[in-house]
Parts: C-alpha cells; structure tokens; sequence
C-alpha cells in the first residue's frame, strides 16, 4: 500500500482474484437510516471533452481556452462558429450530439484565419495540447469531481496533415491524453489513426507507440461524414462519433452495456472498408474496428481498450469499474474528516453495500446472487492506526470472478477502538510458517490453463505426496497478493512452470520463474500448450504434460537434492 501525505479517500486496484474471501462484511444496515439510503446514487460517468481549433470562441474570444459546457450543435455553432475548414473539432463535435451525446465540454485553443489562401490553420504546436490538457486555463479549471468522462483530440490529426506536428509529437500528446485518464481515473481517451492508413499500417501505427492502458481506446478507420448544413461530406477521424455512441449507450442501457454493433448516424461512408482476414489482425491487438454491414448501416464494431492486461481489456469493464469507484468515493465524502469510531465505520461499509446492492440490481455486476457478485472486507492495522481500509471485489464479466479495489481512509487522527474487527482474515502467512510445513512445490502458471492442464496437475502432484502451494487454493481475498507470491516464491524450494503461450506472456509468471532463476533454484518446465521457452530458460530441462510419472519422479529427485547437500547437482 503507498504512503498518503494530506486526509483523503483513496482508490487503489489491486489484483483480481476467483476466490471470495470467507470473512466478507455483511450487516442488515440498520445505521444506514431511511433517508441516507434515498441520498445514495450510481454517479455517471462524465461527459465528453473536446480540444481544438474553431471558427470563434464567443463574441470577443472569451471562450478562448477556457472550457465551455455545450448542450447542443446549436449552442456549439452560436459560441464557436462551425467551418474550420481542414479543421476537425466542428465535424467531431456534431457526430458527437447525432449520436446521442447529451453535453460536452470545447476548450478551443485557436482560431482558424481567412487570407487570399483560404481558411488557414492557426500556429498550434504540441504543448499548445499539452498545456491545455494539464494547466489551469484547460481542462485543469474544471471544478475536481466534474471532469470529463472521454477525451477527444480531432485536431491532432489536422496539424499532422499540416505539418505543424510530426507523428512523435502526435503520439506525445496522445500520451498526455492517457496519463490525463490515468490521473483522474474516471476518464477514457478517445484515440484516432492518421488517416488514409490501410490495415497493415493501422497495425504499424498501433504497435510503434505501444500504449498500454485500460483508460484509452483506437477506432479505425476514418468515417466519410454525411453532408448537410451547408457542410459536405468529407473524411474526419471517428473519436467524435465513437463518444456520442458511447454516452447515447450509457444513457439508455447503463455504463454495463458494451458500446458495440451500435449503428453511427452522422456517417455517409467509411474511408476503407476492413476484410474478415484483416480485422483477425487488427482486433487482438486493441484496434476497434467500424465496419459496413450489408444492409448499409455503419456500425461500431469493437469495445475493446489498448490494455494488455486481461481483466480490463473491454470498455465496459473498466467503465463500469470507474462508475462503482466515483459512485463510492462521493457517497463517503464526509467521512474524510470525521471521527472513524466504528459507527462510523459501519455507516462506511453500509454505504458501499448499499452502493453495489444497486449495481447489482442495475445489471452491472454479474450474478444470480449478491454473493457472487460483489462483497467488501475491512482491515484495521494497530501499526497503522490513521487507515483504514475496505477492499471491494466486483464480479463484473463472471460471476465469483472479482476486480478488486481498496477504499483507503486516511485521517490525521488514531483511529478510536482500533482493532480488527471480528470477522477478521486469518493471517495466511504466519499460518504457512507456525502451523504447517512449509511447502516444497511452486506451480507457476496462466489462469487461462487452470481448467485443463492446471487444476488435474495439482491434484495429481498432491495425490502422491508432494507438498504444493498454487495461489488458486492458498490466497484468499483481503490479502495483499503480490506479498502472499514473495513469500511462497522464498519458501519453496522447486518450481513447475506450467508453458503455454499466455503463460509466457504473464509478467506475473515472468516475475516468478525469474526469481526462482536468479536465486539458483531449480525449475522444471512443463508443456501445457506447445510454445518456445524464452533463452533465459533455454538450458533447462522440459517435459510433455503427458508424462506425468516422469514428472512426479523428476520432482522428488530433485527435492531428494536439496536436502541431501552432499549429492552432486
């Protein structure tokens, strides 16, 4: 847990775990009082924001820089004009209200000019994006608590095309864009290719930068916008589009229903059209994909973020994850500088029930009991007596599959009547150690392999009389996980890694047989999944999944080993 320096409410995910804990918290509510209940409200996500380039910034450039609320195309054009020529803020702003998007909030950073020439791009450069996104004068005077939900950069794009931005200085001011989302945790950055890009080269553009987070996502290709209202039909990049499906789809089904097969209205045409073979590339590695039906209709065709990580890797996850945490983190607000007796702790932890009885019933957690749906635990720590803290676990894809957070309380005052309170989890660690021999085996794997080659491995190892720590059995909810990995990862003395190609993927499976590696224990591969090991395990023995007595009788050789020290090894 990381250290706090000022009073606060404090969110921080942790990994998800299948495993819920036996010591939830869990009350009839009685301190929650009949009007307190009524107060308590699902928070939506906020609206979107866009930075660019327009026509005017009201009647004496006030507007300029300065974030302006806009309910309306009409109160948009009334404020800040429509033709931006090779601008693209005015077309993203109006696919936006076509598709559904109720609000959303122009920071306009310049404004175009006419000459001899023409309508005439003013001279923005990166940081002109940058400052707007992080100082005070853009996004930064927003009231904290009111920012937007989605982020979108049309004009990046228009400077590209310019020349006034290189595609380096394109790609920093999409990071600022993330590390902007990542901030303020309840934002998704709307991202967008250059255009004319074919398949392979959207493919390029994706893998050089590498973005890798659950709060951005990339749609491609680029729309052909109908014409009307005097503006024609032209080519613009889908971010403005793709934010007002998204908040039409939010505001009729809830933050839970996946922004996809959503038809987009404002669209005349795609720029090119995708092939079967050339989305099977382009969708598993983040880039969703708008794509023509037969029928004529122009359809969102993919919801999936730029995460790497596999339990955020679809916008509704995350999405509704940021909705349970703002919703928690605004219902609790008084308790900041309040006096944390157990009351009031009680009152904390019927809110959030409360808050997730609600989403649950909303169909955002998945469920057909609560229990498999959601629960909370809260940890006092004597060494910490100015937390506390209450982890929360969502069952947002699956039911018993829980995302986790923590809800950390942090006060300048000791906590009255600290202790744990009675349904505290037993200390697993200490138990491991004091109560039973430690464990000799570590199996290393994906959770993508539990089922099929995981799961009857363990049991066969544990049949004939090997000691074995899995995290699949020992980590019970409530428990820091990465903590719980160290200290079996020190206890054991040999490890199975059971091989697959996601199991060489997992930077968690990385981190486990490299710290067997670098501390000279011994590892013994299994194949799961036929895949190449990496060099760093290129000298080490492997054997088929199907030879398991030859495993089980490696294993024993191997322990018979290290506890004999005169034995060579």
């Amino acid at each position: 847990m990381v250290s706090y320096l000022t009073p606060g409410i404090y969110i921080e995910e942790i990994v998800a775990t299948e495993t819920r804990p036996a010591n939830v918290w869990r009350d009839d509510c009685t301190a929650l009082t009949a009007a307190a209940t009524e107060k308590l409200d699902i928070v939506p996500m906020g609206t979107a924001a866009f930075i660019g380039i327009t026509a005017r910034a009201g009647a004496a450039d006030e507007l300029l820089r300065n974030p302006t609320l806009v309910k309306s195309w009409r109160e948009f054009v009334d404020q800040f004009g429509e033709d931006t020529g090779p601008g693209y803020l005015p077309a993203a702003v109006h696919g936006f209200f076509a598709n559904g998007g109720p609000a959303c909030i122009i920071v306009s950073l310049g404004l175009i000019s006419v000459d001899e020439h023409g309508i005439r791009l003013p001279d923005l450069r990166a940081h002109d994006f940058m400052d707007a996104i992080n100082d005070r004068a853009g996004l930064g005077a927003i009231r904290p608590g009111h920012e937007p939900g989605l982020l979108c950069i049309p004009d990046i794009m228009a400077l590209l095309q310019q020349g006034a931005l290189d595609i380096e200085w394109a790609h920093a001011i999409q990071q600022t864009m993330i590390d902007y989302c990542e901030y303020h945790h309840n934002c998704t950055a709307i991202l967008d290719t250059i255009p004319t890009l074919k398949p392979d080269e959207a493919h390029h553009w994706r893998m050089q930068f590498q973005y890798d987070t659950s709060r951005a996502v990339l749609y491609y290709p680029w729309l052909i916008c109908a014409a009307g209202d005097g503006r024609p039909a032209r080519a613009v990049p889908p971010c403005g589009h793709i934010a007002g499906v998204m908040m039409r789809t939010q505001i009729e089904h809830g933050v839970q229903k996946t922004p996809a097969n959503e038809i987009l209205r404002d669209v005349a045409d795609l720029e090119l059209h995708v092939t079967r073979a050339e989305q099977e590339i382009l969708n598993p590695v983040g880039i969703n994909l708008v794509q023509a039906t037969p029928e004529g209709e122009i359809r969102v065709w993919g919801a999936r973020t730029l995460s790497s990580d596999s339990a955020y890797r679809l916008i509704k996850t995350r999405r509704v994850m940021m909705t349970a945490q703002r919703s928690i983190e605004r219902a609790v607000s008084w308790a900041i500088f309040a006096t944390l007796d157990r009351p009031a702790r009680e009152r904390i932890c019927c809110t959030i029930q409360q808050l997730l009885h609600r989403l649950w019933q909303a169909g955002a957690l998945v469920g057909a009991s609560e229990a498999d749906a959601y629960y909370l635990v809260e940890h006092l720590d004597p060494d910490t007596p100015s937390l506390y803290v209450v982890e929360t676990g969502l069952a947002l894809d699956a039911p018993g599959v829980f995302k986790r957070f923590r809800v950390v309380f942090f006060t300048d005052d000791v906590i009255p009547d600290l202790a744990e309170p009675e349904h505290a989890a037993p200390d697993y660690s200490r138990d491991l150690v004091d109560e039973q021999p430690p464990p000799d085996i570590f199996v290393s794997y994906s959770r993508k392999d539990w089922d099929e080659f995981v799961e009857p491995l363990v049991a066969s190892l544990r049949e004939n009389g090997l000691s074995i720590w899995v995290d699949q059995h020992l980590l019970q909810g409530g428990q820091d996980w990465m903590d719980e990995i160290n200290h079996a990862l020190k206890l054991c003395r040999l490890m199975i890694l059971c091989v697959s190609p996601d199991a060489l993927q997992s930077r968690y499976v990385k981190l486990e047989y490299r710290q067997f590696f670098n501390t000279n224990k011994p590892i013994l591969p299994v194949i799961c999944h036929p895949a190449e090991l990496p060099a760093e395990l290129g000298g080490i023995q492997y054997l088929p999944y199907a030879e398991q007595d030859t495993l089980i009788a490696r294993a024993r050789q191997l322990l018979a080993v290290d506890d004999d020290p005169s034995l060579p090894t």
